[in-house]
Order: structure tokens, then sequence, then C-alpha cells
């Protein structure tokens, strides 16, 4: 989704390492405009709005996680290298820090997506 975790991580994620020119962003994926625009008209859709929490030990766990398993920030920690892999991580933890609900030193990180239920037709 366009808010949230997602938009936030991969807007973050873009000041350091641009999308490839031409490129559709991915969370276009998490709204209805954009399902329809991928999908070319041929489906209805239902909609609903999720959430799910993430648990880490602490918000440099979750970073640690983030750029050991997630493939776009693996990439991206990859495109820009040891000499601006402190900025990608800084950015994407400030992202992190204003997300936390935890309040114990711990991470606790909402993630909303949306369900869809697409029907051809």
């Amino acid at each position: 989704m366009p808010e949230g975790i997602g938009g936030e991580t991969f807007r973050a994620m873009s000041k350091h390492v641009p999308p490839p020119p031409g490129a559709m962003p991915v969370v276009r994926w998490g709204t209805e405009e954009g399902l329809r625009e991928i999908s070319g008209g041929a489906a209805t859709f239902t909609l609903t709005r999720r959430t799910f929490f993430q648990y880490y030990r602490s918000v440099d766990h979750l970073l640690d996680t983030f750029f050991q398993y997630f493939s776009p920030a693996v990439r991206a920690r990859e495109a820009v290298g040891e000499a601006g892999y402190p900025a990608l991580r800084h950015d994407l933890g400030d992202v992190f820090t204003r997300l936390n609900r935890a309040t114990d030193g711990t991470a606790q990180i909402a993630s909303e997506y949306l369900e869809v239920i697409a029907t051809k037709g």
C-alpha cells in the first residue's frame, strides 16, 4: 500500500536507488486504481484492508533482518555499496523508528496490506 510501512520503505530506498526508468511503483498493487490498471479492467475487486504486526528485538535488529532477507533492500544495499550503505540504513532506520509502536526498546511495526479478491468477468 502506498501509505504505511510499505510505501514509506520504498520511498526511503528510492532516495538512494531510484527505480529503473519506466518501472511502475510496486505499491500500485495496494490501490484499487492500480489493480484496475494492472488487470486492464478485466476484473472486479473486493478489497479489505488488513494489518499484521512484526516484532523485533530492536530497530537495529529489524534493520539487520531487513537487509539480510528483504530482496529490494538487499539489492539497494548492493547498489549503493559500502560507501552509501550507512545513509541508506539511516533513512530506513528513521522510518522504522517513527513507525515503531513499542516503548520498551523493542520494535513493533504495524504492516498494512490490501487483501484482494479478484473476479474475472
